[in-house]
């Protein structure tokens, strides 16, 4: 286990917060799923597969994520939405990095690109963001924003950028459903 915290954000993600805890568990000894008020079992799931569920009504983006980051127990933390999951190459970077102690940098930005269902990987060209996901409590904070969620990192702080991606799964279905 490494000294990080992974929290995530969900509301009604039953149906794929399995995945996004699955994929990261054996990182961490401290997973918590911020759950804003599911109805479909989402907090079932999470506490099924080892993850501490705590309750926030929805603030915003920012704030929720700022409240997560005040459950957590260690200073490094990764955050994930309950639609995205980390793929095995990813984890095992974020385990390399912590495998000789500190990480080099205070912070670390991860391509996050859209999967569609039936897709086991992005496309090259899938639309992608690359903010910060893993970094240090005491140089970042999520910004208080309520539409944007982003960390904002103290002036000085080192950040660098890993090679895995995280599997955005914002897509339930391809599904379309026609009017008659």
């Amino acid at each position: 286990m490494l000294p990080i915290s992974i929290f995530i954000i969900a509301q009604n993600e039953a149906d794929r917060i399995g995945d996004t805890i699955r994929a990261v568990r054996e990182l961490s000894d401290d997973l918590i799923v911020i759950d804003s008020g599911s109805t479909d079992g989402t907090q079932a799931a999470a506490e099924a597969l080892g993850a501490r569920v705590v309750h926030n009504a929805w603030p915003g983006y920012g704030p929720q994520k700022r409240f997560g980051e005040d459950q957590c127990r260690y200073n490094w933390m990764l955050n994930l939405d309950a639609d995205e999951v980390a793929p095995p190459d990813l984890v095992a970077e974020i385990e390399a990095l912590f495998a000789r102690g500190e990480p080099e940098r205070e912070a670390y930005k991860i391509r996050i690109a859209e999967i569609f269902p039936g897709e086991t990987a992005p496309h090259p060209w899938a639309y992608a963001l690359a903010p910060v996901r893993l970094y240090r409590r005491d140089r970042g904070r999520y910004s208080p924003s309520l539409v944007h969620d982003r960390v904002d990192m103290e002036p000085g702080a080192t950040v660098g950028r890993l090679k895995g991606i995280i599997h955005h799964r914002s897509v339930r279905s391809s599904e379309t459903r026609s009017k008659s």
